[in-house]
């Protein structure tokens, strides 16, 4: 199922919009991956799990269109993909407590300090983050940018998470890898791991 959220709309329509495909998550476990690019990543997820719920936000409709392609031919109806701003769609579409796990994958550091203002996790998403998650639900971070994967795991972590696991190993319920990982470890370019619960 799609939702395309065009990103020149204004975000404070999505309040507006019919929301009975979270109906299909209730009483399931359920998976958000931000940033999913080719979609790789949560397909594998999605075909792997069939009784659980997958959605993706991805800002970028090229890389959405390919999602779609990818994820075409997945007919268990447990897979949602969207395409617009992920602060703005968890601040109005996402209703509180719903997912069990959310996957973060190599989101754009932008490394320059100058556009720092533009990377995707800072305070107020964390707190989105935190109010969507279930009790004690978890987040799974990987990225290659050291710098990036430190402020992430700091920000998260004065917002209400607490540190599970931090690694240049992949834990061990990594099993799927993504484009950029397979380029990166190819390349023998450190990536780095951690996971992160929701902690009262």
């Amino acid at each position: 199922m799609v939702l395309e959220f065009i990103r020149e709309y204004d975000a404070s329509i999505l309040r507006y919009l019919n929301c009975d495909f979270f109906n299909h998550a209730k009483g399931k476990v359920c998976h958000l991956e931000i940033g999913f690019g080719n979609g790789e990543y949560i397909a594998n997820l999605a075909k792997t799990h069939p009784n659980e719920i997958f959605f993706g936000i991805e800002y970028n409709p090229k890389y959405f269109r390919k999602a779609l392609k990818r994820t075409y031919d997945i007919n268990w109806g447990n897979i949602f993909l969207l395409c617009g701003e992920a602060k703005s769609i968890l601040y109005h579409l996402m209703p509180d407590e719903i997912f069990n796990y959310i996957h973060i994958n190599f989101p754009d550091p932008w490394p320059k300090k100058r556009h720092h203002r533009r990377r995707l996790i800072d305070d107020f998403f964390a707190q989105e983050l935190f109010r969507i998650l279930k009790p004690e639900g978890t987040v799974f971070l990987a990225t290659d940018f050291y710098e990036y994967f430190l402020n992430i795991v700091s920000i998260l972590q004065r917002n209400g998470f607490l540190k599970i696991y931090q690694s240049q190993k992949p834990y061990k319920s990594r099993i799927f890898k993504t484009k950029y990982e397979k380029t990166f470890e190819n390349l023998s370019i450190p990536i780095f791991y951690s996971i992160l619960k929701k902690n009262y």
